[in-house]
């Protein structure tokens, strides 16, 4: 993850390192995720439900932190797309702010990339 970070930041024009980077952090967002939802279906089962559990509040931390350079990467890389061919980046942006916005510093995140996204060019 490092590595893409670092190809991200030495030429920030650079479309495909910052797709990389963003989908390497979009697809990371995915094991903390499965895991807060096999913790909440186990204690569920046991009728034990403790949103206060600090495996549940460190998932949920980790999902947080690796949501923030996922959607940054994502909308950096959906303004260095040159053709029209970012619809698969603009759903994995609509995903994580459907399942995210909700925290404060992903929400931030969003309406910062809000910011940078051209809405209408001439042509």
């Amino acid at each position: 993850m490092k590595n893409y970070k670092h190809a991200s930041t030495y030429d920030d024009s650079n479309y495909k390192a910052w797709n990389a980077y963003a989908v390497l952090n979009y697809n990371a967002v995915g094991y903390p995720k499965q895991r807060v939802q096999d913790l909440s279906h186990n204690n569920q089962q046991r009728q034990n439900l403790d949103a206060s559990n600090d495996t549940y509040r460190m998932l949920t931390a980790t999902m947080i932190l690796c949501t923030i350079p996922a959607v940054k990467g994502l909308f950096k890389s959906i303004v260095l797309s040159k053709t029209k061919r970012c619809l698969q980046n603009t759903l994995r942006l609509l995903t994580l702010w459907f399942e995210y916005g909700q925290y404060q510093e992903v929400y931030e995140a969003i309406v910062e990339g809000n910011q940078t996204v051209p809405i209408l060019q001439k042509y």
